[in-house]
């Protein structure tokens, strides 16, 4: 699909006041990244976002380290960006 590979991972549960750079900065502790795209819906809703990394692996080592973490006191959901 147009989001590439394995790369990309979803994640869910993010505070509707999230920044770009807010969940770039989280995610890269795991490895560089290639792009972040949040998916807004309305306002005061858990908003969504396609984080993609540069490699596959790191991409899956932050399915494994960052699902169900505390991000702004939400507990997000990180998993496969199908």
């Amino acid at each position: 699909g147009p989001l590439g590979s394995m790369k990309t991972i979803l994640v869910k549960n993010l505070p509707s006041d999230t920044t770009q750079e807010e969940v770039l900065d989280y995610f890269s502790t795991i490895g560089p990244i290639k792009s972040v795209f949040i998916s807004e819906k309305q306002a005061n809703t858990p908003h969504k976002a396609f984080v993609t990394y540069k490699n596959e692996e790191e991409s899956k080592k932050a399915q494994k380290c960052l699902n169900k973490t505390i991000f702004k006191n939400h507990t997000i959901w990180v998993g496969p960006g199908k």
